[in-house]
C-alpha cells in the first residue's frame, strides 16, 4: 500500500502516534483499523473530535474499511460505510481532509472526528 499521505499524518495525528501510523497505514493496516474503531482518542489530535465532515461529494479518498481493506473512491462512494456503526477512515489523497468514526456498541454510540 502506498504511505500515508503526510499532511494527514502531520496535522491530524498526535505526535506521539505519527511513525506508527504512518508505518501500520503502509504495513499493518488491520492495526491502524483497530485503533481507529476502539481507541480513536490516542491516535486523533482532540480538537477535531466531534466535527463533521466537509469532505467534497467527488474528492479521491483513502477508505480504510471494516476486514482491513484499504481502498481509494470517491467521497460520494465512500459515504455510505458513514454511520453504519462499524468504524471508518476517510482521508482525501493528499492529506488534507479527513473523517474518522469509531466502532458503536451497545449503549456507546460512535465518536467520529473529522476537520469539517
Amino acid at each position: 500500500m502506498k504511505e500515508a499521505p503526510e499532511a494527514f499524518i502531520e496535522t491530524f495525528i498526535q505526535k506521539s502516534c505519527r511513525e506508527r501510523v504512518a508505518h501500520e497505514w503502509k504495513k499493518k493496516q488491520e492495526k491502524l483499523y483497530y485503533k481507529v474503531c476502539h481507541k480513536p482518542e490516542e491516535l486523533f489530535i482532540s480538537k477535531y473530535e466531534g466535527k463533521k465532515s466537509n469532505i467534497k461529494e467527488n474528492e479521491n479518498c483513502y477508505v480504510l474499511l471494516g476486514g482491513n481493506v484499504m481502498e481509494q473512491m470517491p467521497f460520494h462512494e465512500a459515504k455510505e460505510y458513514i454511520g453504519c456503526g462499524d468504524g471508518v477512515l476517510i482521508v482525501t489523497l493528499n492529506g488534507s481532509m479527513f473523517y474518522a468514526e469509531s466502532e458503536s456498541t451497545k449503549g456507546h454510540p460512535y465518536v467520529t472526528y473529522a476537520n469539517g
